[in-house]
């Protein structure tokens, strides 16, 4: 006992010098801006003469940590720049905030970039997304991709499911059908199926598919989210976020065309610049037209898209930014072969199917639309230098329309493939409010970035689809004589035929969710991540017309923790870490046969455990994260 209370003082003692020691210190933050207001990124930031520093981040952020109390040169420098320098005082646990505006502007900046051949400029080093706080990647907890504009541009990437093509540990494993609930594209990560459901970090659904027009970067973010992004449009795979392009205050523009096989026609355009001379009320204006037609003996799609964007900087304090994504696609549906349920398929490989996949098995007149309307915004005020406000506010309404079709092997043999259609109408809407407390703060010496939250979401669904029906049967070896028999006419007419019912019904769900998250810099090395979540989960059941019943109300709370731990073994280069992260779906009740069981269930849930490394090596050429991840689902 004498051990171990001598061991328990002295770590005390060790602890309380620790605090004393890291109150001696202060910080230097702030952003490096172009003669023209953009960003100037990885531009180096230090203290003259002293050997301390560190370099701008892409939105031109800078940080310099534990800097002793005193006066100093803060100088601002890079191979073919004009150097700038400011004298700064630091007091005890004070974060010093200075921005420089360099002499060039973003075009000189870029010639200067890429004459010096220093830095990556497909890499994105930081996210103000993926842990709803600005912090580096090196300096988080988790795994995530990011997919730049840059990137995308010198791909000439046309599609959104091509960009994603450079995200490790995804795969596309369906392709946007249209239909209602969940008709956009499907991809496996970690083993989980996800589909695009966020843009600017808030709810941006869609039945359809996205444009890259109005792309900035794309986040995958890996692992069960749940506890900063909730259970109701996130899975345990992971996440995917867009992040749209905002307006800048220089005047600009692009126009491109492309063009490619299978009758491939696309246009794009991006025109922003500020308003008035103040340069304080800017825009941004991407559109983009697409048309390309199949591979296969018919099929098409077009897309028509429209992204206006608004900036207000109101005052020093208080901004304004406004976005809307106008998006409509017509085509046709993709061939989708389900296989028989009933029975195991008698040929064991593909060849043995004898099935021409060159066939489409529909026409170019069953069409369905897929017309989704996004608009957001975000409310930021500087309440004071450690405490931002920032409000989120979106709506987003998305429709299917049009007739759907898919396939089945249905039969006793492996040759005959059953046509199924019906005729969709499908509105969905979510509206979604955010309010987040942001701050970077210093409490005994140690920095804590935190964010505190609210988060209200609510989405609702009008179905008035008709019934599927068998259309007709179809042998898929040679030429069948009723395989080119489907047309729009056709098949409208043996829907309306049918006796089967139609489906005619609302659906509603409320969610409100409160969160809290804080990365405290334990040292200048080590920070640990300490998140939670409160959920609320409220469904409103299910309208049915035809009845005049509602069905399926529920309420269900789920609480999600999360931990991360990063230990930087070389500043700004390698880092290791350790994270525990949860993700949870809520259940609906289920009536048992037997009375004495009961039917209510808790949240499913699932657990992650992950430990690995990153690296930022050689100036951002080399950028690598490897780790080990178990992903625990409990039922």
């Amino acid at each position: 006992m004498p051990k171990i209370t001598l061991f328990g003082l002295t770590l005390l003692l060790s602890f309380i010098t620790n605090l004393s020691f890291a109150q001696q210190f202060g910080a230097i933050k702030g952003k490096v801006t172009t003669s023209d207001g953009l960003p100037a990124s990885f531009i180096s930031v230090g203290l003259k003469g002293k050997g301390i520093g560190t370099t701008s981040d892409e939105n031109g952020n800078y940080e310099i940590q534990r800097v002793k109390a005193g006066s100093y040169v803060l100088r601002v420098s890079a191979v073919g720049l004009k150097v700038v320098e400011k004298a700064v005082t630091v007091q005890n646990g004070q974060i010093l905030t200075i921005d420089f505006s360099l002499d060039q502007n973003a075009d000189q900046l870029k010639e200067i970039n890429v004459s010096t051949n220093k830095q990556n400029k497909y890499a994105t080093k930081s996210s103000n997304y993926v842990a709803k706080l600005p912090l580096k990647n090196l300096e988080n907890p988790q795994v995530y991709t990011t997919i730049s504009k840059e990137l995308m541009e010198e791909q000439m990437v046309t599609n959104f499911n091509d960009a994603l093509k450079n995200t490790p540990g995804l795969d596309k494993s369906w392709t946007s059908t249209g239909r209602p609930g969940d008709g956009a594209t499907y991809y496996n990560l970690r083993g989980f199926t996800t589909q695009v459901s966020l843009i600017d970090g808030i709810a941006g659904l869609t039945n359809g598919d996205l444009d890259p027009a109005n792309i900035e970067t794309i986040e995958v973010i890996k692992g069960p989210s749940g506890t900063l992004y909730g259970g109701a449009i996130t899975n345990f795979g992971g996440l995917i976020n867009v992040v749209t392009k905002k307006p800048i205050d220089t005047a600009g523009g692009a126009v491109t065309y492309q063009t490619g096989s299978f009758g491939l026609n696309r246009i794009t355009a991006d025109v922003y610049g500020p308003i008035n001379k103040a340069k304080n009320l800017l825009f941004r204006v991407n559109g983009a037209y697409t048309k390309q037609n199949s591979w296969q003996d018919a099929g098409f799609g077009k897309t028509t898209f429209f992204a206006p964007a608004l900036e207000y900087r109101i005052n020093e304090k208080l901004k304004l930014n406004l976005g809307a994504e106008f998006y409509h696609y017509e085509g046709t549906n993709p061939l989708m072969v389900f296989l028989n349920r009933s029975r195991q398929l008698i040929a064991r490989t593909p060849d043995e199917l004898n099935f021409d996949f060159k066939k489409s098995y529909t026409s170019n007149d069953l069409t369905f639309v897929t017309p989704t309307v996004n608009v957001h915004g975000q409310l930021t005020y500087q309440i004071s230098d450690q405490w931002v406000s920032q409000t989120n506010f979106a709506q987003n309404s998305r429709q299917s329309k049009g007739n759907y079709q898919y396939v089945m092997l249905l039969g006793a043999t492996d040759d005959a493939l059953s046509r199924f259609v019906t005729l969709q109408n499908s509105t969905s809407t979510a509206a979604n409010i955010q309010q987040n407390f942001i701050g970077d703060f210093r409490i005994a010496g140690l920095r804590n970035r935190m964010i505190i939250g609210l988060d209200y979401l609510n989405q609702s669904t009008n179905n008035s689809n008709s019934p599927y029906i068998l259309y007709d049967l179809v042998n898929t070896v040679g030429n069948p004589s009723n395989y080119i028999n489907i047309s729009k006419d056709q098949v409208d007419a043996k829907i309306a035929a049918s006796t089967a019912a139609n489906s005619k019904g609302t659906t509603a769900t409320k969610v409100y969710s409160a969160y809290v998250s804080d990365v405290l810099n334990i040292t200048d090395a080590l920070s640990a991540m300490l998140s939670l979540r409160v959920d609320r989960f409220d469904n409103k059941g299910s309208f049915n017309q035809a009845t005049g019943l509602t069905t399926g109300k529920y309420l269900q709370t789920a609480v999600s923790p999360k931990f991360g731990l990063v230990y930087n073994i070389i500043k700004d280069q390698v880092s290791i870490f350790g994270n525990y992260m949860n993700g949870f779906k809520n259940v609906a009740p289920v009536v048992q046969p037997l009375a004495d069981i009961s039917g209510t269930f808790k949240p499913q849930q699932a657990n992650q455990i992950e430990a690995g490394v990153k690296t930022d090596l050689f100036h951002n050429r080399l950028n690598l994260t490897a780790s080990y991840y178990n992903i625990e689902v409990q039922t």
